[in-house]
């Protein structure tokens, strides 16, 4: 499972956090960081995880996400980001990472996810046409909050631990 992880660690990526933009009607299965890692884990494509202070342009992004929820109507959202920090090694968090990525965000309709510069995240970027891809959508995501607790979860995972899927904690 670790292995897919760490196949390439030559590009790495960013994170952000997001929440829905309405709160009327999108019901969302309750996704989190073991998802991720499970996801990617699990894919035949190559992920980089990296955690750091994740940068980007703001005002660009939130321009670009409230002309789709205005439009209703959906659509996706790239933007540049800047990954400052570590990538996730065999033993942990070893890798010093300085790295550009793209935030590719997902609207469902008028719900976009969100995501806030120069903070401190954990991602999930994959290996894309040479370069790194981090996926959001209005209900989850391979960009994670950086937590004692999110970062122990992916560290859990990643030793061969008990990985369980968020669903399945909200569930119990």
């Amino acid at each position: 499972m670790a292995g897919r992880i760490l196949r390439t660690l030559a590009g790495l990526g960013v994170v952000l956090t997001f929440a829905a933009s309405s709160a009327h009607a999108l019901s969302c299965v309750p996704s989190g960081i073991t998802d991720s890692y499970l996801h990617a884990a699990a894919s035949d494509a190559e992920f980089n995880v990296l955690k750091g202070r994740l940068t980007f342009n703001q005002r660009k992004l939130d321009r670009r996400l409230e002309t789709i929820v205005r439009s209703n109507s959906g659509g996706t959202v790239e933007i540049t980001a800047q990954l400052q920090g570590a990538a996730l090694g065999a033993v942990g968090f070893t890798i010093r990472a300085n790295v550009q990525a793209t935030l590719h965000l997902t609207c469902l309709g008028p719900w976009c996810p969100r995501a806030t510069t120069d903070r401190d995240v954990i991602l999930f970027a994959e290996k894309v046409d040479g370069g790194l891809r981090v996926r959001l959508d209005a209900c989850s995501g391979d960009l994670h909050a950086l937590t004692p607790e999110s970062e122990q979860d992916v560290l859990t995972c990643h030793q061969g631990g008990v990985c369980i899927p968020r669903a399945e904690q909200v569930f119990r």
